[in-house]
């Protein structure tokens, strides 16, 4: 922390700080929706291996945060293409969301792949 050098009263630099916290807190958010997506992509493609459909309507609960929150992560992932957004045009919510085929098998081959952390 710096500290400035007036009347040899130690203050500090509280700009830094807030600069450094502001840095943090976005690194931390954006840490947070990348974990929300891995959570995402593997529920949806556990349901559709079971033969579920996923609405946008059922993520939030299904991954129990805000709806807005999680629309953001189900469009982000279909802006990769990482997912599919069959979209409903007379209900969006209804849009059934779904992971592409090729996808699926990665998933599935990093499932079953053995925990390399483990000795």
């Amino acid at each position: 922390m710096a500290w400035s050098d007036k009347n040899s009263v130690r203050s500090p630099d509280t700009q830094g700080d807030a600069d450094s916290i502001k840095s943090e807190a976005k690194e931390l958010h954006g840490e947070r929706e990348r974990l929300l997506a891995a959570l995402m992509i593997d529920a949806i493609a556990h349901r559709q291996k079971l033969g579920d459909v996923t609405t946008l309507r059922d993520l939030h609960v299904l991954m129990d945060v805000s709806q807005p929150v999680a629309l953001r992560v189900a469009y982000q992932l279909k802006n990769e293409g990482t997912a599919q957004i069959e979209d409903n045009a007379t209900d969006a919510f209804a849009s059934v969301i779904s992971i592409p085929a090729g996808m699926q098998g990665r998933i599935d081959a990093a499932r079953n792949r053995p925990d390399l952390s483990a000795k």
